[in-house]
């Protein structure tokens, strides 16, 4: 008999394959904590954050962010960061994180609309980064 569980190991998603005899398999699923869509239809630039942001997976997310709003006329467009998945940032990641917000508010979006985190410590550490650099959004 085979079922399958899925786990989180830091940034990386895996699925944990249980096989009756003992045998493990594992397989990479998807190595991002974040997914970017954009809606043309609506106007809105969506980003989904979940789990524990490292090095490796932070790492395209600016040069990824600045493609995509290449692609856009921001003005015309709101940006909804959906952050309600996330779990608390190490503390070496804040920089990075006030960096973010800070390309947000410069990007001149018509609106910004950030969800935050379900997990109380990480809720706590983005509403205190978005007042720290006085991040325009709508924050719920």
């Amino acid at each position: 008999m085979d079922t399958g569980k899925n786990i989180t190991i830091g940034h990386i998603h895996k699925n944990r394959n249980y096989r009756k005899g003992g045998n493990l398999e594992m397989k990479n699923i998807d190595l991002k904590v974040y997914k970017m869509k954009i809606d043309q239809t609506n106007k809105e630039f969506t980003i989904d954050f979940s789990g524990f942001f490292t090095k490796e997976s932070l790492a395209p997310y600016v040069p990824e962010f600045k493609n995509n709003i290449d692609s856009i006329i921001c003005k015309d467009y709101h940006l909804i960061l959906d952050g309600r998945k996330l779990s608390v940032f190490k503390q070496e990641f804040i920089p990075v994180l006030e960096e973010c917000f800070e390309i947000y508010n410069a990007t001149g979006f018509k609106k910004i609309t950030m969800h935050l985190s379900e997990n109380l410590a990480c809720k706590i550490q983005l509403e205190r980064i978005a007042k720290k650099v006085n991040l325009q959004a709508e924050i719920i």
